[in-house]
């Protein structure tokens, strides 16, 4: 007779293995990237496609508009 903790490290394996396999293999994708491989849509991050949308929130130094504005003008993003 198998112990209580024993039977919930088999259905956790059980439920691990089950997603992995239902992944499709999108780890295998992953892996690649880590590995330095360029993605097909590599094009996408290009410096000329990036915009500045996010950066009020993360602001250590609690820009202005203005300022903001010529921080991403001397970045070179607008």
């Amino acid at each position: 007779m198998m112990s209580m903790g024993c039977r919930w490290n088999l259905r956790l394996v059980a439920v691990l293995l089950l997603a992995g396999v239902l992944s499709g293999g999108g780890w295998m994708e992953a892996g690649r990237v880590w590995a330095g491989e360029q993605p097909a849509d590599a094009a996408n991050f290009h410096r000329d496609r990036l915009v500045a949308w996010c950066i009020v929130p993360f602001d250590a130094k609690q820009r202005g508009p203005a300022e903001r504005a010529d921080m991403v003008r001397r970045l070179g993003m607008a």
